[in-house]
């Protein structure tokens, strides 16, 4: 049976070949429709050029707005069939999955409306179709199957240490959730998820991914993995800040829950990070500094968050100075004082002395 697991997780990936969603756009009065397949969103394929009052392409507005979270789920079912395939060991089909069908259920929740005329009572409905109930039912299949195989195998999984779970958890369904919003849209991080330009999904994919690795690695994690950890995550929390305050002080955008879990996501990662940061490792945390700098350039051209991925390294570097310090000047813990030896016992065939307790008469 356990070799059949994969096949649920295969059938939700081709789901994506069928119709997938319908959107309309428009008012009361006059409204357009489109039924885009999972794969027309995945690629950002329009499947049509219809245009609202001759600016605005319904294809291309469809795609931009569905097509980040329809990759997530898609990647996500991938990452379950190879799990599945492969037998890896720890549930990662199980939980790939569970992503996966989370990612399509807030893409049925993000029927906000999106005008593209800039008015409110011209918005975006999205109405889930076949591919998308299919993906979803196969993927739930799998996910009962491959969890079962899992807790039969290796027992009920333990739950310590929580800071990365917990971290985990909370920055993949942080960058699933809507992270910003007005009036007329909401948008999230896996927006930004474009198989067409994957360089410019990889910096808010940055703090979920240093997170799973330090989920993965919780038993066996070495001081230089977590120096590299940190370098990423600290800067990031470092732009989530500054990004929370521009939109607590704009008067049209507001933040959103994702805002919020994303970094308290991040708070858990690192506090596990630092846990495990034994070693100076200089070097490796400002490699990993260097990999959110490098990747905010190619995510936007903007001097702001290039100077706040700069402020972010320079934290890194200071928290990894200040802890070696800090444990530098810890006094080492005195050995325990080893227990006095007991005095040896009497050998129980030594003869006694004369005329002692218990020894026969001397000769007279």
């Amino acid at each position: 049976m356990r070799r059949f697991i994969w096949i649920p997780f295969a059938v939700s990936l081709l789901a994506f070949a069928l119709p997938f969603a319908t959107v309309s756009c428009g008012d009361r009065t006059e409204r357009l429709t489109v039924e885009p397949s999972g794969a027309d969103l995945v690629l950002r394929t329009p499947p049509e050029t219809k245009t609202v009052d001759g600016r605005v392409e319904v294809g291309q507005m469809v795609v931009e707005y569905a097509g980040g979270l329809a990759t997530a789920a898609f990647l996500a079912f991938a990452v379950a069939l190879i799990a599945a395939r492969a037998r890896w060991r720890g549930g990662w089909a199980a939980l790939s999955a569970l992503v996966g069908i989370a990612a399509l259920l807030f893409l049925r929740s993000r029927d906000t409306g999106l005008s593209p005329r800039g008015e409110a009572d011209v918005g975006v409905s999205v109405d889930v179709r076949l591919g998308a109930f299919l993906a979803v039912g196969a993927a739930a299949v799998g996910v009962l199957a491959a969890g079962q195989a899992w807790l039969r195998e290796e027992g009920r999984p333990s739950l310590r240490p929580l800071a990365p779970i917990g971290g985990a958890a909370l920055l993949i369904f942080a960058y699933l959730l809507p992270s910003k919003f007005t009036e007329i849209v909401t948008t999230a991080y896996a927006d930004e998820l474009n198989v067409r330009r994957p360089w410019e999904a990889v910096f808010w994919l940055l703090g979920p991914t240093a997170a799973v690795i330090l989920l993965a690695r919780r038993r066996v994690i070495t001081p230089r993995l977590a120096a590299f950890c940190l370098g990423v995550l600290v800067p990031m929390g470092v732009v989530t800040v500054r990004q929370l305050w521009i939109l607590w002080l704009a008067d049209v955008l507001q933040p959103g829950v994702a805002q919020f879990l994303y970094l308290a996501g991040l708070a858990f990662a690192t506090a596990f990070a630092i846990d495990h940061l034994h070693e100076r490792h200089l070097s490796v945390v400002l490699a990993g500094a260097a990999l959110v700098v490098a990747s905010a350039l190619a995510f936007e051209q903007s001097l702001d968050l290039f100077i706040t991925t700069l402020v972010g390294a320079g934290v890194a570097l200071l928290v990894s100075l200040v802890l070696r310090r800090g444990r530098a000047g810890r006094p080492a813990a005195k050995p325990p004082e080893a227990a006095p030896a007991p005095a040896p016992a009497p050998r129980p065939d030594a003869p006694s002395a004369p005329g002692s307790a218990g020894s026969p008469p001397g000769g007279r």
